[in-house]
């Protein structure tokens, strides 16, 4: 993995590496001429010298020096390519990165480019600082962007050389790198995601292929891949947990077939085990059922989207978790992720599918043209379910948990994000918005330029500054007769919530800390005209618009009934 600093890409010299494509270049011209001076002088060979040992090892010495000028000349024009793509590629990066550099330093910031860190200059009012301190942190992402694609191109080329110089045994271009093994892969969860996006880029395509055919539930899992592979990935996953689950399901209805007809005869201890075995094997078909249910049904959902859903994440575990796209993260100009609340599981995906896909289409009419919105639906978490976990929508444990993931998954969308435009905003529907919360504060930084909430009971935070985008950054909306969201209506909780409805009612108000529809938290507030808990996204809604024109930064179309937009 390369260890490019920025300051060696500031005093690299592209023409080094150019010099160094020229000279690969003259060796494949010269070993295509030698190539061709050895067919003209070789070929009337049989014919002058037909027979004989000597003249058979000449025919074979001939035609091993015509395979090696041929299997050399390829792979030397290959690393000539790399080389010469590196060069014009690093001559860009440096002068972006230098660009960047002078255009903070004339901003008055301070450039540190050995430390790589950037301060903000004097500011005279605290939301000054608070807006320079985000400046500087954006340049330094900036860089790291910059960096990050520098690195992988390092990466790229070095791979690029290493699989076409000669190998020692079989020859010029023959070599072939080894598979990359799981735990090389293991290695790399957790990490950085833009380590991971690094290492991933440096692979060969053959090598990429290798990992999600070998091990296509990490590829699937892990932030910093490509969305296209780990869609790719998880597709995969998704097959062979359908292909398992009925494969159990069939042995599981075959081997109940058989002890049915074997209840009676044999031995009384015989009879009992049949009895006990078939006892065991009759609960556990339903829940294969509803397990291969839950996943046919997503796939169902995947495959009426066409090319347009990726395939994120996916864990069928306990109630299921996963994560699904509308649009492409990776090459989208704009990216909302919307994380779901209380009571969402994978049987409820395809409802969430379809809200993300309205966001989006309600967005792309806000656009030029379609292809530059992607929203994903982020079930990335276990979310507190009508049954006995409902209890803990009042604590912050789950939230807590689920904020890391989503802050990983978002920093993971930044690693993978090619050239363009990358503004993401976080929505964080009812509990989802706990989650948000618990993501952009609490010593997390979730990188996203906006955070939305509907229906939010609270965001474990005591005002929008808390969340570090910027209060007027931060927009929040509730309907008026939402029992969660809207501070009025907690009491609705005692006859909307069957059992713990009274004392989820007592504890909203202060256990993810102050609404964040009060005047006092400091967020903006957009109009909300639908109806309910969950009416947000109603189409033709100007509560589905307002969040459409966050997402697409067109803040001066937004309707606001509290505050000030950016």
């Amino acid at each position: 993995m390369s260890t490019l600093t920025l300051a060696q890409l500031l005093a690299a010299d592209p023409g080094s590496f150019d010099a160094a494509a020229q000279a690969w270049h003259a060796l494949s011209d010269n070993l295509d001429r030698a190539g061709e001076d050895l067919i003209r002088g070789t070929r009337d060979l049989p014919n002058a010298w037909p027979e004989g040992t000597a003249s058979q090892g000449a025919h074979t010495a001939t035609e091993a020096a015509r395979g090696e000028l041929s299997d050399a000349y390829n792979p030397a024009r290959r690393i000539h390519q790399a080389l010469d793509h590196h060069a014009a590629t690093l001559a860009s990066l440096r002068s972006q990165a230098q660009g960047q550099v002078d255009a903070a330093r004339q901003g008055g910031f301070a450039v540190d480019v050995g430390g790589f860190t950037v301060t903000p200059p004097q500011a005279h009012t605290e939301l000054a600082a608070i807006s320079l301190e985000k400046r500087a942190q954006q340049i330094v992402h900036e860089l790291s962007d910059v960096l990050g694609r520098a690195q992988a191109l390092d990466d790229s080329t070095a791979t690029a050389i290493n699989a076409n110089l000669p190998d020692p045994v079989t020859g010029f271009g023959q070599r072939a790198l080894p598979p990359v093994s799981r735990a090389d892969l293991v290695a790399m969860k957790g990490r950085d995601p833009k380590q991971v996006d690094d290492w991933w880029r440096s692979l060969t395509p053959e090598q990429q292929q290798q990992l999600i055919r070998d091990y296509p539930d990490l590829v699937g899992s892990t932030d910093g891949i490509p969305c296209l592979d780990r869609d790719q990935a998880n597709r995969l996953v998704l097959r062979d947990d359908r292909t398992a689950l009925q494969q159990r399901e069939d042995w599981i209805r075959q081997r109940m077939a058989w002890l049915q007809a074997h209840l009676t005869g044999g031995t009384a201890s015989d009879q009992m085990a049949h009895h006990a075995e078939w006892a065991r094997l009759n609960n556990e078909l339903p829940q294969v059922e509803a397990q291969k249910a839950r996943l046919d049904r997503l796939s169902g959902k995947l495959d009426s989207m066409g090319g347009q859903a990726l395939l994120l994440g996916l864990d069928p575990a306990g109630d299921g978790k996963a994560i699904v796209a509308v649009g492409n993260p990776d090459t989208a100009t704009h990216t909302a992720v919307l994380v779901p609340g209380v009571s969402t599981n994978l049987d409820g995906m395809s409802g969430q599918i379809d809200r993300a896909n309205q966001i989006r289409t309600a967005a792309d009419r806000t656009m030029n043209g379609p292809g530059q919105v992607a929203v994903v639906a982020w079930l990335g978490y276990d979310p507190p379910q009508m049954d006995a976990s409902l209890p803990t929508a009042v604590a912050s444990h789950r939230a807590e948990v689920g904020g890391v993931a989503l802050d990983g998954f978002v920093d993971g969308l930044r690693a993978t994000h090619g050239p363009g435009g990358d503004h993401i905003t976080a929505i964080g529907h009812s509990y989802g918005s706990v989650v948000v919360g618990q993501a952009a504060s609490h010593g997390h930084q979730l990188a996203v330029d906006d955070i939305v909430t509907a229906g939010s009971p609270g965001m474990d935070v005591d005002h929008a500054r808390d969340l570090n985008v910027g209060s007027r950054h931060v927009w929040i909306g509730a309907a008026d007769d939402d029992p969660i969201g809207n501070p009025a209506g907690h009491a609705g909780y005692e006859t909307a919530v069957p059992i713990v409805g009274p004392w989820i009612a007592q504890a909203e108000d202060s256990v993810h800390g102050p609404s964040p529809q009060g005047d006092d938290f400091g967020a903006n507030r957009y109009h909300v005209d639908t109806h309910g808990h969950s009416g947000y996204w109603d189409r033709n809604s100007q509560s589905l618009a307002n969040q459409a024109n966050i997402v697409t930064g067109q803040y001066g179309l937004v309707t606001l009934d509290l505050g000030s937009r950016p």
